[in-house]
């Protein structure tokens, strides 16, 4: 069976359960490519489209809603790829995977409604 956008998310959940700051950034960056996929998906795109495109393709639509998706864009690359920094601790990842859920929930209501 095909992993889908959710599947991401779904690991995002368990991860962060481990408790260590990787387990943090893994979080971040699984939850996000979770909307980033869900996006991707209901906008009919490319499985090559970059995440640039995914997120103008959504602030076309919705600019505050792209715009998140553009911030946990960021996030996702600093958890990712800025090891130095070490404010990646439960609360924040936990923040940032529910503002990853909030995304797919809306982008979910706005392209169902589309399609």
């Amino acid at each position: 069976m095909p992993v889908e956008g959710a599947d991401f998310l779904k690991f995002a959940e368990v991860v962060i359960n481990d408790d260590t700051e990787i387990s943090f950034r893994c979080s971040m960056s699984r939850a996000y490519y979770g909307a980033f996929h869900v996006a991707r998906t209901l906008l009919d795109l490319d499985e090559y489209t970059s995440h640039e495109k995914v997120i103008e393709a959504v602030k076309s639509d919705d600019w505050v809603l792209g715009t998140k998706l553009e911030d946990l864009f960021k996030k996702r690359k600093h958890a990712d790829y800025r090891l130095s920094w070490t404010n990646f601790d439960k609360p924040y990842a936990y923040y940032h995977m529910e503002e990853c859920k909030d995304v797919i929930r809306k982008i979910k209501k706005m392209y169902t409604k589309i399609v």
